[in-house]
């Protein structure tokens, strides 16, 4: 990957036509497709699996791990190297029925609390299976290495502007930075 100019070209031997969705810079140039996620490495692209990715949900580097919503939307994804069978593999992270926590996610964020040592928490902003958008937080807990899943539901709110009534949900994006992520 070139970082001279920015510009990056590279060929994917696939077996059938694939659209780039996302790349993200995790440990060297991680492609992700609608059907595969693949690892450019010494010059070449690698298939690393076959779970694709969510074209609405932008991959975050999550610590050491890069974590992406798969193809369905129904679950979030940790890729990882692995260093015996050197490949970045990609595991499950909400192990419950999908649609209890992660449902075709708009956006995902994330905060380590340096302070208190209290974790590192996810944010998964979902469409949900209802009108409103539903917020799911993962707390990695140091130390133990227990994920714990809650969920959140937020009002819709009714305004007028311009003689015109609209209804909107309270929490509609969430923006990933450095520090803390942005609720909007």
């Amino acid at each position: 990957y070139n970082t001279g100019n920015e510009a990056i070209t590279l060929d994917i031997a696939t077996q059938f036509k694939e659209e780039v969705l996302h790349l993200v810079d995790y440990n060297g140039l991680k492609i992700f497709t609608d059907t595969s996620e693949w690892a450019y490495q010494n010059g070449g692209a690698f298939k690393q699996s076959n779970n694709g990715s969510l074209r609405t949900c932008q991959p975050i580097v999550f610590g050491s791990i890069c974590l992406y919503a798969d193809q369905t939307g129904s679950q979030i994804r940790a890729m990882q190297y692995e260093l015996q069978s050197d490949i970045f593999n990609s595991s499950i992270i909400n192990q419950m029925t999908p649609s209890d926590l992660v449902w075709k996610p708009l956006a995902m964020a994330q905060y380590e609390d340096k302070t208190d040592n209290t974790g590192r928490h996810l944010f998964v902003l979902n469409t949900a299976t209802t009108t409103n958008p539903q917020l799911a937080v993962c707390n990695f807990v140091p130390g133990n290495q227990a994920t714990i899943w809650s969920r959140w539901t937020f009002p819709d709110i009714t305004f007028n502007w311009l003689g015109n009534t609209y209804t909107t949900n309270l929490l509609v994006d969430i923006v990933d930075t450095k520090g803390y992520p942005i609720f909007m």
